[in-house]
Parts: structure tokens; sequence; C-alpha cells
């Protein structure tokens, strides 16, 4: 998959009900496909109290409310999705992204920052306008579609008058490539996942919000569904060295390898370049491929045995679900995650691709999220939506 903003890539329930009928008016007139923007807007109010209250990195949405933005539409002219911007006191806080009818879950996306900034909605025009390159076409209309987590286009409509003639353009808005969609048969609108056996159906997830909507319209308490987050402390944040591009998986395990040296594997180099330097020989890593998969356990070990520990690192190949990293992580024990064909991380921009980063916790709810440390930022650990990559090759490091 590819996404924007989250991993998840990850995500809860919603909301209050629709003016001048009753609760149960309300839900029975969501039982059909099709959602209604005022139905959307009430599922984002609620999620956005989960999220404030249960997840802390997002503690600054606390009292913040929701406030329309854009809707996205699928190939056929259906709406796909609602956007709503999250305010508090004025102030911009992020997006949570809304799905337009059951067929998806309720809650595809939501992050920090902006879920298509401005300055990219005027570069994909621009990049419209310039596969026209008829100065007699006049752009006509805008729409912006979603077909999954997180493939966003625009969609520029322009009108020859003298000719009377219409053309559309497909903008893929984060590659600012101009694309055929309606002859792709990859271009199918997605079904965003969940995790394997841990997944929770796309119709109990509806159900959830529609009981949740009821009891809030009733003047009912809603508890959070946010149902658990947990994290590692103190792994630290490291960048990847200067000078050896595409060393993120050795900067993944030295993260993980520096934290276990905080806790009792003092042999391990305080300086966490050094680290990295050792797991870059020992992984092989070169500079242009970067790390083969097979090479990331073999390598921790062996920097592990020359700093004199008998440290397992074991890659998952029998299926990795969710619930293995809530394992690790109630375990205290970060996971290296080589991560292919990524999307972006919850309220980012850019795709990870394929990148190794340092799994450090959880949270789940209408979807599954993992916490981060992604070799990107020094400053913030980031989250990725379960499932939003290509393929993965988790490695568990077990002292």
């Amino acid at each position: 998959m590819r996404a924007l903003s989250l991993l998840l890539i990850v995500a809860l329930a919603g909301a209050m009900f629709v003016p001048v009928v009753s609760a149960s008016t309300s839900v029975n007139e969501q039982l059909n496909s099709t959602i209604t923007l005022d139905y959307a807007k009430k599922i984002a109010q609620l999620h956005l109290n989960d999220v404030s209250e249960g997840m802390s990195g997002f503690s600054e949405w606390t009292g913040a409310n929701v406030e329309s933005d854009l809707t996205f539409y699928d190939l056929n002219g259906n709406i796909a999705a609602y956007s709503f911007s999250v305010v508090k006191d004025g102030n911009y806080l992020g997006f949570i992204l809304i799905s337009g009818n059951k067929d998806n879950y309720p809650i595809l996306e939501f992050g920090k920052g902006d879920i298509v900034p401005e300055k990219t909605k005027e570069n994909a025009q621009f990049t419209a306008e310039k596969f026209i390159g008829d100065a007699g076409c006049k752009l006509d209309s805008v729409k912006y579609l979603y077909l999954g987590a997180t493939f966003y286009y625009g969609q520029y409509t322009f009108e020859n008058s003298l000719q009377n003639v219409k053309q559309d353009v497909i903008v893929d808005l984060f590659n600012e490539a101009v694309v055929d969609l309606k002859n792709d048969d990859s271009s199918t609108a997605l079904t965003n996942v969940k995790s394997g056996s841990d997944a929770i159906s796309v119709e109990d997830e509806w159900t959830i919000v529609n009981e949740n909507i009821g009891l809030v319209s009733s003047g009912a308490t809603v508890s959070t569904s946010v149902r658990g987050a947990d994290t590692i402390y103190w792994v630290p944040l490291y960048d990847q060295p200067s000078g050896y591009p595409n060393s993120c998986a050795p900067t993944a395990s030295g993260m993980i390898l520096s934290y276990w040296r905080s806790n009792g594997y003092s042999n391990f180099p305080s300086n966490g370049d050094t680290l990295i330097l050792d797991l870059y020989s020992a992984m092989d890593t070169d500079p242009v491929d970067g790390t083969y998969d097979s090479n990331i356990e073999p390598g921790i070990e062996s920097v592990c045995d020359d700093y004199g520990y008998d440290i397992d690192a074991e890659p998952d190949g029998w299926g990795f679900y969710f619930s293995e990293v809530k394992s690790e992580v109630t375990a205290d024990r970060p996971m290296h995650l080589a991560m292919h064909g990524a999307g972006t991380a919850i309220g980012g921009s850019t795709e990870y691709g394929n990148h190794s980063v340092a799994a450090v916790g959880w949270a789940d709810g209408s979807f599954d999220a993992i916490e981060i440390n992604d070799g990107w930022s020094t400053s913030d650990t980031r989250y990725i939506a379960f499932g939003n990559w290509n393929s993965i090759y988790p490695v568990y490091i077990r002292p």
C-alpha cells in the first residue's frame, strides 16, 4: 500500500446526531452505504475525543473541534471520503479522514499537518495546466480523489469553449505526475486493511460507530474507542549517519541496541554513530542498494557477539500480526521492522517506501497503529497504520 498520514497509516470511532430527528432515526438513516457529511462530522468529532484521550501524542487535541474541509470522490464520481480539520482556539492542529460509505472502515486516516497542503494543490494544478498546454482551455472544475490509504489525486476538468470540448487530467497529488487511472486496472479504490486475525470487520466497526452516535445523541458518555496504547520509553531517536546513505537498517537496529545499553548491556558504545557504523559493516549495507533483509539478523548478532553478548535476532517467517507487536512492547523489547512499499506515517506526507524502523509502541482502535522511531526524526516518534506496506520483514531482538 501507499499512504499519507499514519501510519496509520493508523484510529477510532465517532459522534453525535442529525438535528430535528430522533436518535434512532439518525442511526437508521445510515443503514445504506452512503454516509452524509453531517454524519461523518459527528464521527470525526467523537474520534477526535478518542484520540486526544487515548493517545499521548495527540493530547493537544483535547477540547478541539472539527470543521469540514475537503470531499473526496472515487473514479465513478461517488463520495469516497470526507476530510475534517482539527481546530482549537482558531489554530489548525491536524485532520481526520472519514469514509463516505460503509464499504470501508469509518476512520480512514488522521494526523497532524495538512491532509493536502495548499502548495501541493497549487503544484498539482500547475502540472495539469502544463499537461494541457493549450491557452484556449480554461480550468472548469477541480475534484479530489481518494482511492485508498493513501492514494490522493486531483481531477482537473478543462473546457475549450470554442470547440465545446471538455478534457479531464488526473494528477497524483504527492508525486505531481499526470496519471491515467481510468485505464489502469490497479486504480480500483482499496478498502483499508486491518491486521490478519486481529482484525475487526468493516461491518462491526460501523455497528460500533452507530451505537456510539446513538449514545452520544441521548446524552450518554461514550468511553474512548482507543482500546489501548503502550510505549517503550527511552529508545533513542537517531538519524542516519552523514555520508552513509540508505543506512536505515543499521540505524533502526542501532537505536534498539542503544536502548539495551541503557538496560544492563553497557558494553555497547555510548556513541550512536559508532554502533550504527558497526552494524552498517556487519549487515554489509550498500550505499545504493541499502541492506538485504537476510543480512539484518546475522548483522545484529555479529555486533552483539563483538561486544560480548549472546542476543538473539529472530525474523518472523510465519505471518506478522498486530498482537505480536503488542507482546513485544509489553515485554519492553523494541522490534526491527524492514518495510517494503510502505506509505507515510500518520500526519506525514513522504512515503517510507523500502525503509527500516524501530517499533517502540502501539495504539489500537478502528485501525491499528505502530509507534516507530523512523530514523528521519530525532525529536518525535511517529505512528504508521499497521499493514500500510506491501510487505514487511520483522526481526525480534531478544536478549
